[in-house]
């Protein structure tokens, strides 16, 4: 990495993060950011940053060296989607899913895609397991050792890729990712689905997880679904499966929205974002079933 360069990349738009946001009596936009305190036993509250001040990883998205530039993939890749993906997500706000174009749709898929490619933990796996298999599939390809031998090198597969071509982990990183959000079989699974959102008024309000995609079951199954909370009173429900769709696309908002924080919460890696100061009662007893989870 270049000596100095230390970037912030975030892994949750701040366009999404900032329907959560809330003004306080200092007229400042914050998100309330709910998180479990392990030692404590009880739910903490952040509420004195706005929404650049979550969901992000230093040099999460960085590629050293990389030919096309250390940024290549954040501004190179996830830049265009987040751009797509916010115009989709307010016409989807305004209009509703008839007024989105199947264009449109494709794009904010691939934003859904880009969510669970670019977390933390999805990109640590890939930069460690999934680099160390490509490494060992190179030095294990016997037709390559034996190319590299007739031209008399002693170096291993990888040591001269990395030496001719370049980085094995940027490479590995770049086209995993790219092809996450691009290619695997959630896009079309996701584009043939049924695609709805339900609207809650009232008291009835989401929370955002800092994971903030909900899927149930392999992409593309039956029984499999997707819902992502737009705002604190909408839901997007996408399913593959017509009766899956309107069943739950039919049940009560109460209940909806019960089950779609139950799943925010279960599925957080640390933060869950209200839109409540009162939140940390019913919050407490979620995060007390999912287990303890150290702040």
């Amino acid at each position: 990495m270049l000596v100095g360069y230390r970037r912030n990349h975030h892994y949750v738009p701040e366009f999404l993060l900032r329907q959560w946001s809330v003004r306080k009596e200092t007229g400042d936009d914050v998100l309330l950011a709910y998180s479990w305190s392990s030692h404590k036993a009880e739910v903490a509250l952040k509420s004195n940053l706005g929404p650049s001040g979550y969901c992000y990883g230093r040099d999460l998205l960085t590629l050293p060296d990389h030919p096309l530039g250390q940024d290549h993939l954040e501004c190179g890749h996830f830049e265009e989607i987040d751009r797509l993906g916010s115009n989709a997500h307010l016409k989807l706000l305004s209009d509703g899913v008839e007024g989105v174009s199947r264009e449109q749709k494709e794009e904010f898929v691939k934003f859904l895609l880009s969510l669970e490619a670019r977390r933390p933990d999805v990109l640590s796996r890939i930069r460690t397991s999934g680099v160390a298999g490509i490494k060992q599939q190179l030095d294990d390809d016997v037709e390559i050792k034996s190319e590299l031998a007739r031209f008399g090198t002693d170096e291993s597969p990888t040591q001269f890729y990395e030496k001719t071509v370049g980085s094995v982990e940027n490479e590995t990183v770049s086209t995993v990712v790219e092809y996450l959000t691009e290619d695997s079989i959630g896009l079309p699974a996701a584009m043939n689905s049924y695609w709805g959102i339900k609207k809650f008024s009232g008291s009835l309000k989401l929370v955002l997880s800092d994971r903030p995609l909900i899927r149930h079951g392999v992409s593309g199954a039956k029984n499999s679904f997707w819902a992502l909370p737009l705002s604190p009173d909408k839901l997007l429900i996408l399913s593959p499966s017509d009766h899956v769709f309107h069943s739950l696309i039919s049940r009560s908002p109460g209940e909806l929205v019960r089950k779609a924080n139950i799943s925010s919460v279960s599925n957080c890696d640390r933060y869950v974002f209200g839109t409540s100061w009162y939140d940390q009662r019913w919050l407490k007893k979620l995060f007390d079933q999912r287990g303890p989870h150290a702040q």
